[in-house]
Order: structure tokens, then C-alpha cells, then sequence
């Protein structure tokens, strides 16, 4: 009997299951940059490197295919490190901060609420 996600959702703490979502999205992420980077690295050794160095227009093309790889190569890099870091390290850290916050806030709220009370039982006595 298989049991569909809203039911695996419901079975553990909501945000474990978020945050191990987030975990599962990430490592697609890294497996499809490995990939890719995989198919753009190849292609330029087996394709554009071993163009006649001796035809401009192949050299040409092969620095070009070059400037390509090696842009797609950094910014796509400097993209998996921030949703690394973002999934795994910064993430847990802004939740601790927020849940603080949101403590914080409340008690504040209940000081005040608590303080309204006492202000009122006051004026009635």
C-alpha cells in the first residue's frame, strides 16, 4: 500500500518535512549541475578542442565555445553554493532568529495583555 505525499506530509512535523523537501529540491539541483556541467565539459574537449588549430574560424569557435563553458561553469557554481548554503547552513540560523522573534512577540504580548488585566481589576476595585 503505497501512501501519497500529503500523507507522508501529515505522518511527521511540518517542518522537518519542508525542510527535508528542501534537502531532496537541492540535492536534484547539484545531480542535474553535475550532469550538465558534465555534457558542456565534454562537448568542448571532444568537439571544439580538437578542431584544426590551423582554421581560424575553428579556433574562433572553440575560444568561444570556451568563454561559454567557462561562464555557465561560474555563475551556475556560484548558484548551487548559495542554494547549498541557503538549505543546509544560513536557513536554520534565520529560523532560529524568526522563532525568537515570534517567541518574544508573544510573551511581549502576553506581558501586555496580562498588564491590561491587572489595570482593569484596579479600576473595578
Amino acid at each position: 500500500m503505497e501512501t501519497n505525499s500529503s500523507e507522508k506530509e501529515e505522518m511527521v512535523d511540518p517542518k522537518v518535512y519542508k525542510q527535508a523537501n528542501k534537502r531532496v529540491a537541492f540535492k536534484t539541483h547539484f545531480i542535474i549541475y553535475l550532469l550538465a556541467m558534465a555534457i558542456i565539459w565534454i562537448l568542448y574537449v571532444f568537439v571544439f578542442r580538437s578542431a584544426d588549430d590551423t582554421v581560424s574560424t575553428a579556433v574562433t569557435g572553440a575560444l568561444t565555445y570556451l568563454r561559454f563553458a567557462a561562464f555557465v561553469t561560474a555563475l551556475w557554481t556560484v548558484l548551487v553554493i548559495a542554494h547549498y548554503l541557503f538549505v543546509y547552513k544560513l536557513n536554520h540560523n534565520m529560523l532560529d532568529k524568526e522563532i525568537k522573534k515570534v517567541k518574544k512577540e508573544i510573551e511581549e504580548k502576553k506581558a501586555e495583555l496580562e498588564r491590561l488585566k491587572t489595570e482593569k481589576n484596579d479600576k473595578q476595585d
